[in-house]
């Protein structure tokens, strides 16, 4: 099971959470942005993001940039 799915589990089984996919929506719902759960009668809304790649290659390019500055933290792990 994926960490989407057993967040998406967590959720149902909490009391006052909806989750909008499990929804009887209209075919115009359906086409909009909407959000991935309702809490507190719709009061509040969550929206769930994750990362699907690998953003070490990225994160290392920014970093590259900085890494003569005096202050460039150093980093292990």
């Amino acid at each position: 099971m994926t960490l989407e799915e057993r967040f998406t589990e967590f959720v149902r089984n909490l009391q006052s959470a909806e989750i909008v996919d499990d929804l009887k929506l209209s075919q115009e719902q359906e086409r909009s942005k909407k959000p991935d759960f309702f809490f507190f009668e719709r009061q509040f809304i969550g929206e769930m993001k994750s990362i699907k790649k690998d953003m070490e290659p990225k994160a290392q390019t920014i970093l590259e940039k900085h890494k003569d500055r005096p202050k460039y933290p150093v980093f292990f792990g």
